[in-house]
């Protein structure tokens, strides 16, 4: 049966919310997904970028503590701690682009 006509959906099957280290969109997932590491990766990226914004820093967000330490809300339930950061700092990167682009609002 042909993964289209297999009723599951892009992100949908079973498989995929139960592997950790899924980069499809399972566990951790995509910021879009709201997996923990990419919540709070998106959101503190999005509130530093808009806060550099407005105090007219330069876009550096490498040189922000959340970007640095990337564990903020990491529990060890989690798995592996480095690949919840990287998930982390991706989120934030493009939380970050979006609020200091402007292309964030609240």
């Amino acid at each position: 049966m042909a993964s289209a006509q297999s009723g599951w959906g892009y992100g949908q099957d079973p498989n995929y919310r139960n592997n950790p280290y899924d980069n499809r969109g399972g566990y951790y997932g995509g910021y879009a997904r709201g997996g923990p590491a990419a919540q709070f990766g998106f959101e503190d990226g999005r509130r530093d970028g808009q806060r550099d914004m407005f105090e007219r820093r330069p876009f550096r967000p490498e040189r922000n503590g959340n970007f640095k330490h990337a564990d903020r809300g990491y529990r060890g339930q989690f798995g592996n701690k480095n690949f919840y950061r990287e998930q982390y700092r991706a989120a934030y990167m493009e939380g970050y682009r979006q609020a200091y682009r402007g292309g964030y609002r609240r």
